[in-house]
């Protein structure tokens, strides 16, 4: 596993390339959200969505949210309506993830069959650069085993997973990261708002 050390938040080309380049050919990397460290890989590879659950020991009946660069890359995979649309263009980057509806683009196996996504454009310029660099949604599961807490740190993600060095390919390393909640989860309607989960955004 390849350990590639950050200050200040901030990729330098020649690493997004690096990682880009791991991702379009399969691989699995960790990296810092605005909330925790995440475990990430192409949301549009079946093999790597299967890899990512056997990573985590995450139930294969639940969904893995992805990160886009953008809300223009947010349009290409779901489907925005004008509530979601106002959420998204008030609260992104940041910690707020929205339950919409896929397009064909998304694997079925990626929301276990369900008809929407949760995607967030995130608020780590790290993590929004390898997901603009890639050209699509990157996973977003939290790096952690799935009946243990979130990690803030690369060591606490190790103690978790102890086998990670062979699972991983790159590992981002902000250093420790703030101890946030995770993202606040929204499904909005054509007439309402749907709170799902409490997180570190409120509004």
């Amino acid at each position: 596993m390849e350990n590639i050390s950050v200050s200040n938040n901030r990729l330098s080309k020649k690493a997004v390339k690096k990682i880009v380049t791991l991702l379009k050919t399969g691989g699995v990397i960790i990296y810092p959200t605005e909330t925790a460290y995440a475990i990430g890989g192409d949301a549009r590879n079946k093999d790597v969505i299967k890899k990512i659950y056997k990573i985590k020991k995450r139930s294969t009946k639940l969904p893995l949210p992805v990160i886009v660069g953008d809300l223009e890359q947010a349009k290409k995979y779901a489907i925005f309506n004008p509530i979601s649309l106002t959420l998204a263009k008030k609260y992104w980057p940041g910690a707020l993830t929205l339950i919409l509806k896929r397009k064909k683009e998304i694997p079925a196996a990626l929301t276990v069959g369900k008809k929407t996504i949760a995607l967030r454009v995130s608020g780590n310029p790290i993590a929004r650069a390898i997901a603009k660099g890639l050209g699509g949604p990157i996973i977003s599961t939290s790096a952690n085993d799935s009946m243990k807490k979130e990690c803030y740190s690369v060591r606490a993600i190790q103690k978790q997973i102890p086998s990670l060095n062979k699972k991983i390919e790159i590992t981002v390393d902000a250093g420790k990261l703030p101890q946030v909640k995770p993202s606040t989860i929204v499904k909005a309607t054509s007439n309402k708002i749907m709170l799902l989960r409490r997180g570190s955004l409120t509004f």
